[in-house]
């Protein structure tokens, strides 16, 4: 699984969220990009409307999960969770659902 944030530097929010990263207690190493480096397609295709904005994909780039705006790192670690299920499940099966 593929965990990345978009940011953008300068931003509060964006701030306050990378320090809640450094909190969340697993393995992923979580890719900071900032808005300059995101393309429209990709801000088209992954749905990026607001910064920051923290999106979980499978390992062939199907979205599973999306958090946009600030999130505690209780609430990021949730999430990933939950995407980790997802992506385990779509390994087995190939369905996301």
């Amino acid at each position: 699984m593929k965990t990345t944030l978009y940011w953008m530097n300068g931003c509060p929010h964006c701030k306050k969220i990378l320090k809640e990263l450094e909190k969340v207690s697993n393995s992923t190493d979580f890719i900071k990009i900032e808005k300059t480096d995101i393309t429209s397609e990709a801000k088209e295709k992954l749905g990026i409307h607001v910064y920051p904005t923290l999106v979980f994909l499978t390992d062939t780039n199907k979205m599973i999960g999306k958090l946009e705006g600030y999130y505690s790192s209780t609430d990021i670690n949730t999430k990933y969770r939950a995407c980790e299920r997802l992506d385990k499940l779509f390994k087995r099966t190939g369905k996301l659902y």
